[in-house]
């Protein structure tokens, strides 16, 4: 199964959820980690083919994601002064 098929998608999105269940705030988590960590494509492909497969975390994470302005996605997945650099 490719990583990007609307099934897998869904799958990865709740066990984001479920591994952020017990943070401050689940929803907002899940959500910023999606936003930083896939692409528009992937978004898209499980807003428009899979919400009917997310939990309630999950699927309130993609409607707050709908509900902010786009920027730019995985800035904080690859910016060094974010995560740091394992360069010397």
């Amino acid at each position: 199964m490719s990583a990007t098929t609307p099934e897998r998608l869904a799958y990865m999105a709740n066990q984001i959820a479920t591994n952020l269940a017990l943070t401050d705030d689940p929803v907002a988590a899940t959500a910023e980690h999606i936003h930083s960590f896939w692409t528009r494509a992937m978004q898209r492909t499980l807003i428009g083919e899979a919400l009917d497969r997310l939990g309630p975390v999950a699927r309130a994470a993609m409607a707050q994601l709908g509900e902010t302005a786009p920027g730019e996605h995985q800035v904080r997945a690859t910016d060094p002064a974010h995560q740091g650099s394992d360069a010397g």
